[in-house]
């Protein structure tokens, strides 16, 4: 006999837990959550608390008994009606289902080069679909991680116009490495490299000049977007 196949679930993570909680506030309480998902009162209990993995379909129940989306309370947008991440579930015959996640894109291309310029960084779906496990396993939490494609030559060979890079919006800070930021109206992805308050912002390319910024003065034209972290590029 086969059995039914298993239902997608998400970790528990503390910064979910709180919008869980929200959402469960705005229906009123955990009782009237509990009748009006249909979701046990013991077993909201262990979710909110976090002794439990967030089943899919009992989200589903409690952010539209919340007019929230589920992407909201995975803290995948800040919109409370935005639906920025998809995520679907692959079903394989004789195994556990595997949870796809379509990490967010920055709308904005980073310039590899002398600079794109944005308004501002809005996200809008990617057209990578990553398996949950492995982003967790190699990036720890996913809620803050986004694709950025690159355009442009002065990182050559390194990246190529036309590549992506997977930065994480978590790490912002003004460290050593590569990072996709935004200088005055522009976004960039350079190697930084800082000496006291001196910082050189690096292009791979040779025919490339380093930018260098006095952060006693410059520091308000520049904004760290985000670390890069992984590279999709073709070959």
């Amino acid at each position: 006999m086969m059995s039914e196949p298993k239902k997608a679930r998400h970790r528990a993570e503390p910064a979910v837990l709180e919008r869980l909680r929200e959402a469960v506030e705005k229906i009123g309480s955990q009782m009237a959550a509990a009748e009006i998902t249909g979701v046990r009162y013991a077993t909201l209990q262990r979710m909110l608390a976090g002794k439990s993995p967030l089943d899919h379909d009992r989200l589903e129940a409690i952010a539209k008994a919340a007019q929230v989306t589920v992407d909201y309370i995975l803290r995948r947008t800040d919109d409370p009606q935005g639906k920025i991440c998809a995520t679907s579930v692959v079903q394989q015959p004789q195994a556990e289902a595997i949870e796809f996640i379509n990490v967010p894109r920055l709308k904005a291309v980073a310039s590899a080069g002398n600079g794109v310029v944005a308004d501002r960084e809005t996200l809008e779906q990617s057209p990578f679909h990553l398996a949950g496990d492995w982003l967790r396993k190699n990036f720890g939490s996913v809620n803050s991680l986004r694709v950025v494609l690159v355009n442009g030559a002065s990182q050559e060979p390194d990246l190529r116009d036309g590549d992506w890079v997977l930065i994480d919006e978590a790490r912002n800070v003004l460290e050593d490495g590569l990072a996709v930021i935004r200088l005055d109206d522009g976004l960039l992805v350079k190697r930084l490299q800082r000496e006291g308050h001196i910082l050189h912002l690096l292009s791979k390319n040779p025919e490339y000049s380093p930018i260098i910024l006095d952060l006693r003065q410059d520091e308000g034209r520049l904004k760290v977007i985000g670390k890069v972290i992984y590279c999709f590029k073709s070959i």
